[in-house]
């Protein structure tokens, strides 16, 4: 991987998301970064423009879920769902695998941006 767009990138990710550049490895998810909905559409859109990533191939349904406030079962499923875990009842899931998404990592947005074309 190219050092200069690792930094372009994760300067890119900084901005638009209020964290520490720096603080970000190449596993991390925009998940983590609170990154869901129409918003990731928004920052992926401003990804592509900046970086001149074609985005012809991305499918914004494979990666982000609804916003978090439009739907109003979802804190009492996320609790039924902890207890069950806890107790052992169902294997514990990452927030995307639980909800049948593709994470999307910095080092997917670093390879992205050196292709010049969206491949995940």
């Amino acid at each position: 991987m190219n050092h200069d767009m690792g930094s372009r990138v994760r300067e890119f990710l900084g901005r638009e998301c209020s964290v520490d550049p720096q603080r970000l490895d190449l596993d991390t998810g925009l998940d983590a970064l609170g990154v869901d909905g129409a918003d990731g559409w928004e920052l992926i859109e401003s990804f592509g423009k900046e970086l001149e990533v074609d985005l012809s191939g991305f499918a914004a349904a494979k990666h982000f879920g609804p916003e978090a406030s439009a739907n109003l079962f979802f804190p009492f499923s996320a609790l039924i769902r902890a207890t069950l875990e806890g107790l052992g009842i169902l294997r514990k899931q990452e927030p995307n695998e639980a909800r049948g998404l593709t994470p999307i990592t910095v080092r997917d947005l670093i390879e992205a941006a050196e292709s010049k074309k969206w491949r995940l």
